[in-house]
């Protein structure tokens, strides 16, 4: 079989300024999987930074895997880019989708690229541009999942233009549309979360805990683009991703999430602890599969997909569904022992990627380190995979980048916890006591010995 990856990037990407170094190396593990499925054909067609795909050196060059065929493309249509996956004469094409700041577009373009395919005849595994752009626009992903019977914070949308409209309309002597939304504003349970509506991630999301500081906010300089205002919904964060076509879900057990001091997951910090413990009976893990599979019919997903959610008293509640690959992918194959690459050949194949049993893992980050500790803690044979984005031309400390780990060797999540005390022993400079204690608490809430 002839398989093409493909994924496309909205963004341009400086080499000379973002440096990604990742270990292990994607070119070992597309090498191991080109050995293992001898009787395929496999093809990447990408754009930089190849997330998922391939490693990128200082030059802009990438490190090529023998047995892979690649295609790093300039070209940015999708009329272009389906022409060169065509000419590879694909017996299926599979989206690898990324994401890239500030708009998490990246997979509607690419869901686009497989309906072009699919027009001429190509088989693909791809979500619909309908899923994409449903998932796209956080408005319509809060309509759609509140028309299908799922639990969704309660929330307020803010038009940027009409909330402003007196600005361009001397006329107007009192804006009626943003007296009624403060209004309804004011009606929320504080405190509540102000985002963006097409914003990638936990970028650029405030917190107000009274309604006087979320008029502030509204009213000031920071907003220039539609809001959500949503309550802010108390219980535990969790992340998961779905695997597959319908009629044939792969529902990976949750981890949970860290939160900041504002009660939000932050995408350059924070700790991923997992897989839940299918005995864990404080989780409800029973209704959370049952939800997602609905999930997973009722947006007609095909590839793969990460959900944000939140398990509060009253159930778990929806946040997000990101149709792409995801900060989770690379965290799930090492608790599932495996590659990315293998994953997603066995999805291609129409195989389940996930028949080993997991580990439990954690994933965490840190500032950034020097190549002498990334060798130091890659020694260690309960590291998995270590990767460090930089930013050379950042000024602010918190811009210039940072080091993931995800690491944990024994099925059990108490041998993680005995696995981070020792890390923090070994590394006190890399692992401080509020890592350790927060942790630990992730864990115990996990294996179900300690309430959420």
């Amino acid at each position: 079989m002839n398989i093409v990856f493909f994924s496309t990037n909205s963004n341009t990407f400086p080499h000379e300024t973002f440096r990604i170094t990742r270990a292990p190396l994607h070119r070992n593990e597309w090498e191991a999987v080109a050995k293992e499925f001898l009787e395929h054909r496999f093809t990447i067609v990408t754009q930089m930074p190849c997330m998922f795909l391939a490693d990128i050196m200082t030059d802009g060059s990438i490190l090529k895997a023998k047995g892979i065929n690649y295609i790093i493309c300039k070209e940015n249509s999708v009329e272009e880019m389906c022409n060169v996956i065509l000419e590879q004469k694909p017996d299926i094409a599979l989206a690898v989708s990324f994401w890239q700041p500030p708009y998490d577009w990246n997979c509607l373009k690419d869901a686009m690229i497989a309906e072009a395919l699919e027009s001429y005849g190509i088989k693909t595994l791809c979500h619909s541009s309908q899923t994409m752009n449903i998932c796209f626009n956080k408005i319509q992903t809060e309509e759609f999942l509140k028309s299908n019977g799922f639990r969704v914070p309660r929330s307020v949308h803010v038009s940027h233009e009409l909330f402003w409209t007196e600005r361009s309309h001397g006329e107007i002597k009192s804006n009626v549309y943003k007296e009624y939304v403060l209004s309804q504003i004011q009606a929320l349970t504080f405190p509540v979360i102000i985002k963006d509506t097409v914003g990638l991630s936990s970028y650029g999301m405030e917190v107000a805990r009274t309604y006087k500081e979320a008029v502030h906010y509204l009213r000031s300089g920071k907003t220039h683009s539609d809001r959500i205002v949503q309550e802010y919904i108390e219980g535990v964060q969790f992340g998961t991703e779905i695997y597959g076509s319908p009629g044939s879900y792969t529902i990976l057990p949750p981890f949970a999430f860290s939160v900041n001091r504002f009660g939000i997951t932050s995408p350059k910090q924070g700790i991923k602890v997992g897989p839940a413990k299918e005995d864990a009976e404080n989780l409800r893990l029973k209704e959370l599969y049952e939800m997602l599979n609905t999930l997973a019919q009722n947006l007609n997903l095909k590839g793969i997909a990460q959900v944000d959610l939140i398990l509060s008293r009253d159930g778990w509640y929806i946040l997000e569904v990101n149709p792409r690959l995801s900060g989770m992918t690379e965290t799930y194959a090492a608790c599932y022992r495996t590659t990315v690459s293998r994953m997603l050949v066995n999805l291609a194949l129409g195989k389940n990627p996930f028949t080993n049993e997991p580990i439990s893992v954690c994933n965490f980050k840190l500032p950034l380190i020097s190549e002498e500790e990334q060798k130091k803690i890659l020694s260690r044979p309960d590291v998995h995979f270590l990767r460090q984005t930089q930013n050379t031309l950042a000024r602010q400390e918190r811009e210039k980048g940072y080091c993931e780990i995800v690491f944990g060797r024994g099925k059990e999540l108490s041998s993680l916890k005995e696995e981070l005390f020792l890390l923090q022993k070994e590394c006190p400079h890399l692992v401080d006591e509020g890592f350790l204690r927060q942790a630990t608490g992730m864990i115990g809430l996990l294996d179900g010995t300690s309430k959420n």
